[in-house]
């Protein structure tokens, strides 16, 4: 197989006309202010990307400048490049697009390989020969992804933990990965803390997880103000995206976190409001 080839007329359609069932082999963030902001100064600057499979519109590449645009309500039409292409090589088109330093993340790539491979049915080879990669580095993603246990992936999507995380956690059996993860997202680790969780729990198991939590010191404050912003704010992302699939998964049952909603919930707002000015204030 070849790969697909990138060039084709751009067309304007509707955001409601695209499909984004591949969203699920990316890591989205769940709001996007700069690009937001971006789409509301200066417009659409480049097109989407997407392929026809059957009747839909599929997208390949654009996932949060649609989730911006949405939120936005405008552009009321989108520039979208449509690629005369199959669900393989779609998935070659969205992991050729974002090649480079700042391209996919390993999860990532792991679930394009299982796309491929499970789902579309490619043997390695074919999939190592279609992505321009070679079999034994198909075979490491797609090891990296099927050992890493679901709930792990979801909270990988959710960013609750990040896909470094995720890959030092994969080294555990699959039983355990889950309440590890929790701690993880807990205390807050790095990549390199929960390196040296995950080689703890190996060891000894879960038995002693909090108390080698303990001993695993926190990363060192920020040192400028630009650090802090940056620590609360992937601090407030972490917190805000678990107490969302909370919520969405079971509302409060008792009178004490209902009261507890009720009082969060100006503060919320006003951070909204806060937010929402500082980016109006961009030069």
């Amino acid at each position: 197989m070849d790969a697909p080839d990138l060039c084709a007329a751009p067309i304007e359609v509707v955001p409601d006309e695209l499909s984004v069932q591949l969203s699920r082999l990316r890591l989205v963030p769940p709001t996007d202010g700069a690009l937001a902001a971006s789409l509301r100064r200066f417009g659409q600057l480049s097109p989407l990307v997407a392929y026809r499979d059957g009747a839909a519109l599929e997208l390949i590449d654009g996932f949060r400048r649609l989730r911006a645009a949405a939120e936005l309500g405008a552009p009321e039409r989108l520039t979208v490049r449509v690629l005369a292409v199959d669900g393989p090589r779609a998935l070659a088109a969205l992991f050729a697009l974002h090649r480079g330093a700042a391209g996919l993340s390993e999860l990532e790539e792991g679930w394009v390989v299982q796309a491929l491979v499970r789902e579309h049915g490619l043997a390695q080879q074919q999939a190592a020969q279609l992505l321009r990669r070679h079999p034994s580095w198909v075979s490491r993603r797609l090891l990296l992804v099927e050992a890493l246990a679901p709930a792990v992936q979801d909270d990988v999507r959710l960013g609750l933990l990040s896909p470094r995380a995720a890959r030092e956690i994969a080294r555990l059996p699959r039983g355990t990965q889950p309440e590890v993860a929790r701690a993880v997202a807990a205390h807050g680790f790095s990549s390199r803390q929960t390196a040296r969780l995950a080689a703890a729990v190996a060891r000894h198991g879960v038995a002693d997880l909090e108390r080698v939590c303990t001993e695993l010191h926190p990363a060192s404050p920020p040192s400028s103000v630009a650090g802090w912003y940056a620590a609360d704010l992937t601090l407030l992302t972490r917190v805000a995206t678990r107490l969302t699939r909370r919520l969405r998964e079971q509302s409060p049952a008792t009178a004490a976190l209902r009261a507890q909603l009720r009082a969060a919930t100006p503060v919320v707002r006003a951070l909204g409001a806060a937010l929402t000015h500082a980016l109006e204030d961009e030069p």
